[in-house]
């Protein structure tokens, strides 16, 4: 996979011993499924020998940034991002933050939003990957305003390498009434605190 560098104001430490990186140490970054959420943890080379985990999502050697290096590559970024949207994908259990990456993932261009004309559109979100040249059929869960940003946050969390909150609880009947299903033509993009830019 991609380098994928921290910028120099992350924790870059060793899950493990809890020792910093020094300024162009090379490391191994992980990715985990943890409660819903993906985790990321980092990994120094040695306690990579006697601690690697034997599952994971994604797994890539990367360094400690120096003042003078240039930001995290953008491949890596969309590397972990569409191993985040997999890890989604696959669980089905939170389709609201699904829905707000997926829109990341096209405000991005790492995904296309494909025309729909069958009774379907108003329901789903389908995405076209030219990187996988694979479709994909997203429903069009709209978070409440409060779970946008919680939303934002994990996402913010996991790409500058921060500890993610706890799991939450699952969400009860009456917040899941409150997730609405739009039609994707006529929702605008989520702000995502300039994301793109800042990264």
């Amino acid at each position: 996979m991609e380098d994928y560098s921290l910028p120099a104001g992350s924790s870059c430490e060793c899950c493990v011993t809890h020792r910093k990186f020094y300024p162009g140490e090379e490391y191994v970054s992980v990715l985990f499924e943890g409660g819903g959420n993906c985790v990321r943890k980092d990994y120094s080379l040695e306690a990579w020998q006697s601690h690697a985990p034997e599952k994971y999502l994604a797994m890539w050697k990367t360094r400690a940034p120096s003042q003078t290096e240039p930001r995290k590559s953008r491949t890596a970024i969309n590397d972990l991002l569409l191993a985040m949207f997999d890890q989604l994908r696959e669980s089905g259990e939170t389709p609201d933050k699904l829905y707000v990456l997926s829109l990341l993932l096209v405000r991005r261009r790492i995904m296309r939003l494909e025309e729909q004309f069958d009774e379907n559109a108003a329901r789903y979100l389908r995405l076209y990957s030219q990187f996988r040249d694979e479709y994909y059929q997203i429903p069009a869960a709209y978070p409440t305003p409060k779970r946008q940003e919680e939303i934002q946050t994990e996402l913010m969390d996991v790409l500058i390498g921060n500890e993610p909150q706890p799991p939450q609880k699952l969400i009860s009947e009456e917040e899941a009434k409150s997730i609405q299903i739009w039609d994707p033509d006529e929702i605008e993009l989520p702000d995502l605190n300039d994301l793109s830019s800042d990264i």
